[in-house]
C-alpha cells in the first residue's frame, strides 16, 4: 500500500477564525498519529508562530513553511531544506521597488536562525504583525538594511489591496521569483504579497515530500496560495469557507474551518483507508 500523508493549511483551514486549533482537532490528530497516520502542515507562517500553534501536536513528519520555501523539522526545531532567492534576483527586486522596499519585511535564514530585516512600521497593520511575532525565540527582528543578499528566503509586504497590487505590478516580470498575493483572512482590508524563489511553492515542497517516500498526498486548503499544492496532490479538499476558485479546483468541499472539519475528515478518511487495507470493505 502507498505511504499516505495528510497535509493541511493552517489559517482558514485547520485553525478557526480566532487563529486557534481546538482541543477536538488536537485530540483527533494525536490519536491518529498513535494509530500510524502521517500528518503535516503547509503554511505561509514561519516557525515563530507555528511552533506555538502546534506545540501540543505530535508531528514527526517534515512540515512546509513560508509557502513552500522551507521544509522544517518541528520536533528538532531545524530547517531541513530552504529555497533561497538568488543573489542576482534579490538585487533586481530591490532596484525595481526602490523606496517601497522600506515597507517590506525581508526574511533571511542562516545557521538555523531566522532573521527579519525591516526599516519602518508605518501602519497599524504592520505594527500588529510585528508585535505578534517579535518576542518569539524562533525569529529575530532587526531594524537594519539588508547587506547579505545570499540568504534571502522571501519578502513580505502588508498593506491595502491597491498598494499591494501596485507593488505586484512592479515586480511581476522579474524572472526567478514566485509571487503570492492574497487577502488576509484576519483583516478587513489587509492584503499580503510574498515574494519567493520560483522554486519555493507549496506544490514543489509537496513534491519534495514525495521524494522522501510519501507517495499518496491528501491536502486541505482555503486560499489562493493553496492552489499549487492542489495541483500536485492526489486528493485536494477545500473547506467550506474557502475562496470560490479554491473550491472549483478541489476534489470536494468539506465543512467549515470553525467546525474541526479537517481533523474529522482525516479521521473518517483514514479509517476507511485502513478498512480497505484490511479487506473489511
Amino acid at each position: 500500500m502507498k505511504k499516505t500523508i495528510y497535509i493541511s493549511d493552517l489559517d482558514g483551514t485547520l485553525l478557526s477564525q480566532n487563529k486557534e486549533m481546538s482541543n477536538v482537532s488536537k485530540n483527533i490528530l494525536n490519536q491518529l498519529k498513535k494509530e500510524g497516520c502521517n500528518f503535516s502542515i503547509a503554511t505561509a507562517r514561519t516557525p515563530a508562530t507555528v511552533e506555538v500553534i502546534l506545540k501540543e501536536l505530535d508531528i514527526q513528519e517534515p512540515i512546509i513553511l513560508m509557502n513552500g520555501a522551507v521544509l522544517y523539522d518541528l520536533k528538532n526545531h531545524r530547517y531541513l531544506e530552504v529555497e533561497f532567492i538568488s543573489q542576482q534576483v534579490v538585487k533586481q527586486v530591490l532596484m525595481q521597488l526602490d523606496y517601497l522596499i522600506e515597507t517590506s519585511f525581508i526574511y533571511t535564514i542562516d545557521n538555523n536562525e531566522l532573521i527579519v530585516h525591516y526599516q519602518q512600521l508605518e501602519n497599524e497593520y504592520k505594527i500588529a504583525f510585528y508585535q505578534e511575532r517579535a518576542k518569539s525565540p524562533y525569529k529575530c527582528f532587526t531594524q537594519q538594511i539588508l547587506k547579505d543578499y545570499t540568504k534571502v528566503a522571501y519578502f513580505v509586504f502588508l498593506d491595502t489591496e491597491d498598494r499591494i497590487k501596485m507593488i505586484y505590478e512592479r515586480v511581476k516580470k522579474i524572472d526567478g521569483i514566485a509571487l503570492v498575493m492574497y487577502k488576509d483572512v484576519y483583516s478587513k482590508e489587509g492584503y499580503i504579497l510574498e515574494i519567493y524563489s520560483d522554486r519555493a511553492t507549496k506544490g514543489n515542497a509537496i513534491n519534495k515530500l514525495k521524494r522522501r517516500g510519501y507517495e499518496n498526498v491528501i491536502c486541505f486548503g482555503d486560499n489562493l496560495n493553496d492552489l499549487c499544492m492542489f495541483k500536485v496532490a492526489d486528493e485536494a479538499y477545500a473547506v467550506g469557507n474557502a475562496m470560490q476558485e479554491v473550491k472549483e479546483n478541489a476534489t470536494a468541499v468539506i465543512g467549515n474551518n470553525n467546525d474541526d472539519s479537517v481533523a474529522k475528515f482525516i479521521q473518517l478518511h483514514y479509517e476507511k483507508m485502513k478498512e480497505k487495507e484490511n479487506g473489511l470493505c
